[in-house]
């Protein structure tokens, strides 16, 4: 059965302090559907903005996030030798920079240890000489993402993670994931982001 993997605007579930919508992953298999919500909630007008050819500024970056987790979705899902929710979440959901972290997801599936020594990596990438992450903190999702991305051989993408945590970290530091969801990715949070990293 074939793995079907779509990214939707879930209109049902309005925030009535920002007025915007969250921006969902959908997974479907044998008929069975699950939902991971992407860190992105946008209002209709920005969402409809998205497939626009003159896009810039925070609706630029939102829509190249939510394109390459689109793709990197489908990758994953269709390269598992035999698909299971489970799996996928093992391998891409948990610890993925664009999704949100749940409770009973990061529960349910163990934490394990890097795939590489560090000393392979500590000049290329010296997000590896950092202590032991925090779950939950902004270097435990960086962390575990790039270790996921060198297993599969992507280092040009593991480097750019790895450039995107050292911006970020300098933006808003080492913090715990949790404090930061309403407000990480909010349009001024962005924009200054932005700001932050051209000037880096």
């Amino acid at each position: 059965m074939p793995v079907f993997v779509t990214i939707v605007f879930d209109t049902r579930r309005l925030k009535k302090k920002t007025k915007a919508y969250p921006v969902k992953l959908r997974v479907t298999f044998e008929r069975k559907v699950r939902y991971y919500l992407t860190r992105y909630d946008l209002t209709e007008e920005a969402y409809s903005k998205l497939n626009s050819s003159r896009l810039k500024g925070r609706d630029l970056t939102i829509s190249d996030a939510l394109k390459d987790l689109h793709r990197d979705a489908e990758k994953v899902a269709k390269d598992l030798d035999s698909f299971s929710f489970l799996e996928f979440e093992k391998d891409f959901v948990l610890n993925h920079p664009s999704l949100k972290q749940t409770k009973s997801l990061q529960d349910s599936i163990p934490v394990t240890s890097l795939s590489f020594e560090v000393a392979t990596y500590k000049n290329n990438f010296p997000i590896f000489k950092n202590e032991s992450p925090t779950r939950g903190t902004i270097l435990f999702v960086f962390i575990h993402y790039i270790d996921k991305l060198l297993r599969e051989h992507r280092i040009a993408t593991a480097t750019h993670y790895q450039t995107a945590y050292n911006t970020f970290a300098r933006f808003r530091g080492n913090n715990q994931i949790a404090a930061l969801v309403e407000q990480e990715f909010s349009a001024g949070t962005l924009e200054r982001y932005q700001i932050s990293y051209r000037h880096t």
